[in-house]
């Protein structure tokens, strides 16, 4: 490491540039310019937030469109797969109009049963969640009253 070589500073009249009115006018400007300065830093910083929303907002776009393109595909992909079935029906009903009804009714019918068999599992999970719950609560509360609320309702009736 260099020795650093420390000199005394320059008395305030030969920094400021002079004394009295002069040296007040030269920090004037040194003040209006760091305010200047400060000013353009903030609007640097602005600016790029500004850019970064900007291309935030951009890339929301691209992937909405994205994602409605993607559904569309997926929504032609799944016409023409139900049409070529219902076609293959009607060839081997011997008409057309007989696949394309039996494929129609068929998918509506498959559609209600995985709904309603969905629903009711969900149900029966939801009701085995509840149930495991209040075990649970009883099972606590015997350990720590010695009996439930099951117990203690029953006792109360009993008196």
């Amino acid at each position: 490491m260099m020795p650093v070589d420390r000199q005394d500073p320059p008395a305030d009249d030969q920094r400021a540039g002079g004394t009295g009115p002069e040296a007040f006018f030269r920090l004037r400007e040194q003040l209006d310019e760091l305010v200047e300065y400060g000013w353009t830093y903030v609007s640097a910083r602005a600016d790029a937030i500004g850019v970064g929303l900007r291309r935030l907002g951009l890339l929301a776009v691209v992937a909405l469109v994205a994602l409605v393109i993607f559904c569309a595909m997926l929504a032609t992909a799944t016409v023409v797969g139900i049409v070529g079935l219902a076609l293959l029906v009607g060839e081997a009903l011997g008409s057309a109009w007989a696949g394309y009804a039996v494929t129609g009714f068929g998918l509506l019918a498959l559609t209600m049963i995985s709904l309603l068999v969905g629903v009711a599992l969900l149900q029966r999970r939801f009701r085995r969640s509840t149930k495991k719950k209040y075990e649970r609560r009883h099972q606590a509360q015997r350990a720590r009253f010695g009996r439930d609320v099951t117990g203690a309702a029953g006792g109360a009736q009993r008196s």
